[in-house]
């Protein structure tokens, strides 16, 4: 079945089809081309989430979804989504009075999500950005550019079967919130196979926690034209609303070259002081290693073998059982180990 614009499901917040139902109402109302619009509830509001169900074609080369303020041809649009499976990555982009701002990518070579026989896309509306998941794994999040309340109408192009699609009001994303990969323990670099999903973003389980003495070490290489990546060492997998993070590890890349690395905490919904060490040796395209060790009374930071700077703990960090990485690096390997340097 191929999706058309001139089709619209009314779909409420309060009022959901179920997946039964949507499927006898596509098969009887079957659109003849090739984007369909549906409306959307009047409160976009934080915790809103869009779920969408269906199949991605085999002969599909690339499809959009749009979040748009009006049915016109020309109407601002708050959130267009557009992967493109030839090339495995997703562009991300909005536009208003006709022009369209700067797009924003994401590969996904090594993890194609649309490719599956089915696809589940969860879209969240959060309090400044929008987020993205498919199939229970977030992708990436959109800032507003448009202010929420002006969109409307969701719309669909390319050659997508839809499946059914919903409403409604979620206190976790992603809604599975599961981890990607469980980090193995004791273990050395060469025992340590790469995580099945290295794709970035990365969720990773710390199935026994973090206890004193143990070091959590990262492997990977940093892009050639990087902003930033992260680290966080938080309580739980999800990502909206922020979980606790007990340490957060953020080097940024100037255009100078020179990389400064960030250290902070969030804890009780707000972002404590910034700690800074500058010119981290961190060129772009360079091989890394990392290594987080948990100490008493304070995380110390470790780069290529050498110590770049101590975090005093805040917070409960017993509670720590999840990992998440993002930004431009490939990760190679992930990790931990009891051994005391």
């Amino acid at each position: 079945m191929i999706i058309s614009s001139n089709f619209a499901l009314p779909l409420q917040e309060q009022n959901m089809e179920a997946a039964s139902d949507c499927l006898e109402y596509f098969e009887e109302n079957k659109p003849k081309s090739d984007s369909l619009s549906f409306d959307l509830p009047d409160d976009l509001s934080a915790g809103l989430c869009i779920n969408l169900h269906g199949i991605v074609t085999p002969d599909c080369t690339r499809f959009a979804i749009d979040l748009v303020c009006s049915k016109d041809a020309n109407s601002d649009i708050a959130l267009h989504i557009n992967p493109r499976l030839s090339q495995k990555y997703i562009v991300r982009n909005s536009r208003i009075q006709g022009d369209w701002g700067d797009e924003e990518v994401t590969m996904v070579r090594k993890f194609n999500p649309f490719r599956e026989k089915t696809i589940h896309l969860e879209i969240l509306v959060a309090e400044k950005e929008f987020f993205v998941a498919v199939n229970g794994k977030h992708l990436f999040n959109f800032i507003f550019r448009i202010p929420v309340s002006k969109v409307k109408y969701l719309q669909i192009e390319g050659a997508v079967d839809i499946t059914r699609l919903n409403y409604e009001r979620s206190d976790i994303y992603p809604q599975k919130s599961l981890p990607d990969y469980i980090v193995g323990y004791n273990v050395t670099a060469e025992d340590c196979p790469p995580p099945q999903h290295t794709n970035i973003p990365l969720t990773a389980g710390l199935s026994e926690g973090f206890q004193n003495g143990c070091q959590l070490l990262l492997e990977g290489r940093v892009k050639l034209l990087p902003a930033e990546f992260t680290f966080n060492l938080q309580d739980g997998c999800h990502v909206w609303p922020r979980p606790k993070i007990y340490l957060h590890v953020n080097p940024r890349f100037r255009m100078s070259g020179e990389c400064l690395l960030i250290k902070n905490a969030w804890i009780e919904n707000f972002w404590g002081q910034e700690e800074r060490t500058s010119q981290l040796d961190l060129p772009p395209g360079s091989k890394f290693s990392m290594m987080i060790q948990k100490d008493i009374g304070y995380f110390s930071i470790w780069l290529n073998g050498k110590l770049t700077g101590e975090f005093k703990f805040r917070g409960n960090v017993d509670r720590i059982n999840s990992i998440y990485i993002q930004g431009d690096i490939d990760l190679h390997k992930l990790y931990m180990n009891s051994s005391q340097r």
